[in-house]
């Protein structure tokens, strides 16, 4: 990007983070969710995907050789669970987000990892999460990360 950036141009990056945060005790470890997240991550980990992109994102463009680069770190709600409206409608277009690429993200690297999943238990695993979702007693989020215009003007 750099390359392609004239001096004093700007990009904006934003990615989160795959790991689901609760802040208290709503997320068990069986939750449908929590194997879902532990079974892609392992894959990807597995396939040698690097899955730790959002929180390195600043350090990239930084080497990149851009500078004035920035960073929001915010949460967004993994359903319509929160009481405030903007975080809860947030919540509502996350839950879309989600429950429509769920099954596209595990796919692939499920069914190629070394324990391969078959279809039907990833669809299984998916259905699992969705209802997590559905129910709203899990208070999950993650974080996203936003860089918003970062400067490509030389050191």
């Amino acid at each position: 990007m750099y390359r392609h950036t004239i001096p004093g141009g700007w990009i904006q990056l934003v990615e989160h983070d795959l790991t689901p945060c609760c802040d208290d005790d709503t997320y068990p470890e069986c939750s449908p969710t929590r194997q879902y997240v532990t079974t892609l991550v392992d894959a990807l980990e597995a396939g040698g995907k690097n899955i730790h992109v959002a929180e390195n994102l600043k350090k990239y463009a930084e080497n990149a050789g851009f500078i004035n680069v920035s960073e929001v770190k915010m949460k967004l709600p993994s359903s319509h669970w929160p009481k405030d409206p903007h975080m809860k409608d947030l919540g509502k277009w996350m839950t879309l987000i989600t429950e429509s690429g769920l099954e596209a993200y595990a796919l692939a690297a499920m069914t190629r990892a070394t324990d391969a999943k078959s279809r039907d238990e990833i669809r299984k695993l998916v259905d699992g999460v969705k209802e997590d979702q559905r129910r709203m007693k899990t208070h999950l989020y993650q974080y996203q990360y936003v860089h918003p215009l970062t400067d490509s003007t030389s050191c």
